[in-house]
């Protein structure tokens, strides 16, 4: 799998088209609600990355019937990153090796990232 993203990622480039700073973890859970709109919050993780993976990752926190709506809400401002349709998979198969071997080099600290690897697993 480490292949397959390493070749996602270069066949994305680093054009500033769909390369630059992104958040990095933006689902859920570091979304606010202020007034009927969507904050992001939690920015430890920003960073230089690929459009495309910060949407997957947003993608990704909600319920798979909702994909649609956030997709259309993203698409009614501009359109879908590129790479993003065809890699979206690949590329969140990458984060999920990241964090798997942030959590194993770290201890793992706690039964919720014990949880968390297993779901990882199951994708």
């Amino acid at each position: 799998m480490a292949e397959r993203v390493e070749a996602v990622l270069a066949q994305l480039g680093m054009d500033p088209a769909v390369h630059g700073l992104v958040h990095a973890d933006l689902h859920l859970g570091n979304v606010l609600d202020h007034h009927g709109q969507a904050r992001p919050l939690d920015f430890d993780d920003a960073s230089w990355g690929h459009y495309a993976l910060d949407l997957a990752v947003a993608v990704d926190s909600v319920p798979e019937a909702l994909h649609p709506v956030l997709l259309g809400g993203y698409r009614a401002i501009q359109p879908l990153p590129e790479g993003y349709q065809e890699h979206a998979k690949a590329l969140l198969a990458g984060r999920r090796l990241f964090l798997a071997t942030f959590l194993l080099a770290n201890g793992l600290p706690a039964a919720a990232h014990l949880e968390l690897l297993r779901v990882f697993t199951e994708r």
